[in-house]
């Protein structure tokens, strides 16, 4: 989730779990800090100040320069910042999206100067403390992704697979449409190599499920690691992507459009529609959707300052509108075709009111009876479901990041 940086959140511009939910990494002002998700907790050595790593205290006492390769020197020096970055587990490598700056002149295209400034990919290697890779690419970084042995860039329209070699080799090249949100999903596990992503109403293959005629919410999934395979193509949605995710075990599906109403499940293998969940009536923007471990149950967030959670595999223990009863009383079987496709949704077992309705992801914990959410204010949050209330409960608030009024005023 992008941020605006302010004192009210502490300089936050980025934050994002990792594949297994485990960790959360925030990009500010200066850097980026790695977090334990669940319980929340910081290690100060994952915490990165590339302006602090690069003044160091030798032996005699002088201050020496560390290198930390060109991209990140010039993050230090201003002339780029961090905007985006990529957990990979909790493994040493971190990757990150970096953008160069621009004078007023230059964005104002009033400067004489040819300008001749890239976006970068910088993989950061905590146990060496310095870049080990660096990708260079004329248009901006939307996304990045990570598995162990490959390498994803989102660009504008655009997706770039790469090896994950200390020299990466360019492996694949997939057009997508116009994606500002840099809309992409990747399964981690060594079983699957499954890539999802928004694709062009023309694009060749088949088409495996047809909830649309127009074709707009389509995405595609490939197997990087058969990519002679056919890909599928499923037809999610009639409007346009706001959010697509694969479970980690790469079986899964869950998409959203920018209408924000259903969330969709797919079967990764044929296309299928498995199940269509409800977040509401009135559109919305979902922030994000994640499946728990075991993929059973599903969280979304959204603009409503809401987290949705519904159970995928065990439908009975999602509600239905009061009204399908009612038509179910007087219309017996024949009440399905007759209600309007709204009433028959599957809706949401439980709903959480993000205090003060801020913008956050979620995730579940350490089990399915946690929901966590990271919010735009720099705000933490742990909900714990009660039984007896039939309802999630926050256990947990907590500031992860706090206010530093010097280093948001020099951003």
């Amino acid at each position: 989730m992008e941020s605006s940086p302010s004192t009210a959140n502490s300089g936050l511009v980025f934050v994002n779990f990792n594949q297994d939910f485990g960790c959360f990494v925030a990009v500010t002002s200066d850097g980026f800090r790695i977090f334990n998700a669940d319980p929340l907790r910081q290690n100060k050595t994952d915490c990165k100040s590339f302006s602090a790593l690069a003044k160091t205290v030798n032996e005699d006492g002088e201050n020496s320069s560390v290198y930390l390769g060109p991209t990140l020197t010039d993050v230090v020096n201003g002339k780029a910042r961090v905007v985006k970055a990529e957990m990979l587990f909790r493994c040493s490598p971190v990757a990150l999206a970096v953008n160069p700056l621009f004078s007023s002149m230059e964005a104002m295209g009033a400067s004489n100067t040819p300008i001749n400034k890239s976006y970068r990919v910088v993989i950061w290697d905590d146990l060496k403390q310095r870049s080990v890779i660096e990708l260079e690419f004329a248009h901006e970084v939307k996304a990045v992704k990570l598995r162990r042995d490959k390498i994803i860039v989102v660009l504008p329209q655009m997706i770039k697979v790469y090896t994950f070699t200390p020299v990466p080799t360019q492996l694949h090249v997939f057009d997508t449409v116009p994606n500002p949100k840099g809309l992409c999903a990747l399964s981690p596990t060594s079983d699957k190599a499954l890539l999802a992503f928004p694709v062009p109403q023309t694009i060749s293959a088949i088409i495996n499920n047809k909830i649309s005629s127009t074709g707009i919410g389509r995405v595609q999934i490939v197997d990087l690691a058969n990519p002679d395979n056919q890909p599928v193509t499923i037809v999610a949605h009639d409007t346009k992507l706001s959010n697509i995710q694969l479970n980690i075990q790469g079986t899964r599906l869950a998409t959203a459009s920018d209408k924000g109403t259903l969330i969709r499940i797919f079967d990764t293998e044929s296309g299928k529609l498995l199940s269509e969940l409800r977040r509401g009536t009135q559109a919305a923007t979902i922030y994000s959707v994640n499946f728990s471990a075991d993929s059973s149950l599903v969280c979304a967030s959204s603009s409503h300052g809401t987290i949705h959670i519904f159970a995928t595999e065990d439908s009975s223990k999602n509600k239905t509108s009061s009204l399908v009863t009612s038509a179910a009383d007087f219309f017996g079987s024949a009440s399905n075709k007759l209600l309007p496709k709204y009433f028959t949704s599957e809706w949401s077992f439980s709903k959480i009111e993000v205090p003060g309705g801020t913008r956050c992801i979620c995730a579940f914990g350490g089990n399915n009876n946690t929901v966590l959410a990271v919010c735009d204010d720099s705000s933490y949050h742990k909900f714990v479901y009660d039984d007896q209330k039939r309802q999630f409960i926050r256990e947990v608030y907590q500031m992860f990041l706090e206010p530093d009024i010097e280093t948001v005023e020099s951003f």
